[in-house]
């Protein structure tokens, strides 16, 4: 004889809504107490610059790569990509 276990949602999102809230609470409770920095304008600027410099090679990185495996996968011919795989 087999046995049948149904499957109550309302049990579900009675247990996780308020698990939820309490860890929503406690998560913004902890990123208050984070000690926060300012910038200047200038600090600013220049981090943006970082992350956007940081980012470029990230993406360049990534293209490259997906252009040498297309060369690779290419059989014959000049390639008009130049060779830094």
């Amino acid at each position: 004889m087999t046995s049948s276990i149904t499957f109550d949602e309302s049990i579900v999102y009675r247990f996780s809504s308020p698990l939820l809230s309490v860890a929503g609470q406690r998560l913004v409770l902890n990123l208050k107490s984070l000690k926060t920095r300012t910038y200047t304008s200038h600090d600013l600027s220049r981090e943006v610059e970082r992350q956007l410099e940081a980012f470029g090679r990230a993406n360049y990185s990534i293209a490259l790569d997906n252009m040498c495996n297309a060369e690779n996968e290419r059989e014959g011919g000049e390639s008009e990509i130049p060779s830094q795989c």
